[in-house]
């Protein structure tokens, strides 16, 4: 459960993903082929998963977006779904910024692949894990 604490934190993904016309789904580093979509809101979420906004921010750019009358448990949403995602790995929360390497920052369909998979074996990558945040 997103604690007040959390809320400061800096959230970023740790899983590959790509997008598959208006959906976001995780890619299996050992075969591309391979997709997990996700639900809308963990997908938006995902998206956003930068490692340079915490959830605070978060909460409040996806609120700008109803124009001063974000529906009543808008705030409860976004807490679920980053709490989900926290589970199933996809993000980590950091207290400072996070600067995602390349294989995390784009999009699988943008990125060069035989450059993402060299740069995940020299980071010695594993989908869900990233050295320094927790």
């Amino acid at each position: 459960m997103t604690t007040d604490a959390d809320r400061l934190k800096f959230f970023a993904r740790t899983m590959v993903y790509a997008r598959q016309d208006q959906d976001v789904v995780l890619v299996d580093m050992h075969d591309a082929t391979a997709t997990q979509p996700l639900d809308p809101w963990l997908g938006k979420v995902l998206l956003l998963a930068d490692g340079t906004h915490t959830v605070r921010e978060l909460v409040a750019y996806i609120s700008a977006h109803y124009r001063g009358n974000p529906p009543p448990n808008l705030e409860d949403t976004l807490h679920s779904v980053v709490d989900r995602l926290l589970e199933s790995g996809a993000i980590a929360l950091a207290d400072a910024p996070v600067t995602l390497p390349y294989y995390l920052a784009l999009a699988a369909d943008k990125q060069d692949p035989k450059k993402a998979h060299r740069l995940m074996l020299e980071d010695g990558f594993e989908q869900g894990q990233l050295p320094g945040i927790s």
